[in-house]
């Protein structure tokens, strides 16, 4: 389940047909998670009604959009996924997907993946974990990547750093951490702004480990400016997060658990 190499996580289709062009849902694993119509975003409860019964995709991957387009079939209500439809892909399950009638492009700007062994980000997920209260920290960084999320010509990064000593199948000990932050300069500064994560600072009853991992950045209402699209998976199940980026906060504005 790494970035970019695979198609594990998903991304958005377009409800093609009468009536229903502005809607757009997201999909993960063939699950409907979210979506937005008109940039307003919709709950997968609110976009579900939405849906016809055959819905024409194209895949997406680290190249962006695949030429080819699907034919994906509505299903029924999510078994382990409250309130949202399943989507059949036939073979491709398991792909990212962006509806074909898509009116903007998803990808206005690329990013570019930097080495997580980089020893400046490698302090600053240091710090950033002595000050959650982490004061001896096993540093391990997953991903950075650097964009310009707004068009204004400067890149932010964003990291995940993940770290939990007896895996994913285990309780988190003190020490563990996952999150993802953003780190970007304001006025001249560099600032950090957390858009998820779990900081384990004492002993307790935790539940099983959450490894987050970004799966897209990519514009996904059509206003130019980019979000991050972030997929947290835990033993026998995940949820995904779509996090919107306003100066210095961030916003989760999508949201779907699918598991156990």
């Amino acid at each position: 389940m790494k970035i970019f190499t695979g198609l594990l996580i998903g991304l958005s289709f377009i409800v093609t047909g009468l009536g229903q062009e502005s809607a757009v849902p997201f999909v993960s694993h063939g699950v409907v998670v979210g979506g937005v119509e008109k940039g307003k975003w919709l709950s997968a409860k609110e976009i579900a009604p939405l849906l016809k019964d055959e819905i024409d995709i194209r895949l997406i991957g680290i190249d962006g959009l695949n030429k080819d387009i699907l034919r994906g079939t509505k299903g029924h209500e999510a078994e382990v996924c409250s309130e949202t439809s399943t989507i059949d892909l036939g073979k491709r399950m398991e792909s990212a997907a962006i509806g074909s009638a898509v009116s903007w492009e998803p990808f206005p700007r690329k990013h570019k993946a930097l080495p997580v062994s980089n020893r400046t980000y490698q302090k600053i997920v240091s710090d950033i974990l002595k000050e959650k209260g982490i004061a001896s920290p096993k540093v391990k960084i997953t991903q950075i990547f650097e964009v310009d999320l707004d068009g204004d010509g400067a890149n932010e990064i964003l990291i995940s750093a993940n770290y939990y000593k007896g895996g994913e199948l285990e309780i988190p000990v003190v020490g563990d951490y996952g999150f993802t932050v953003l780190r970007k300069i304001v006025d001249g500064k560099p600032q950090n702004i957390l858009l998820d994560g779990e900081f384990i600072t004492k002993p307790g009853d935790y539940p099983p480990a959450n490894t987050r991992e970004i799966d897209f950045i990519a514009d996904l209402n059509g206003d130019g400016n980019m979000e991050v699209w972030l997929n947290v998976y835990y033993y026998e199940g995940h949820w995904n997060d779509i996090y919107e980026i306003n100066g210095t906060t961030s916003e989760r504005v999508v949201t779907m658990e699918c598991g156990l």
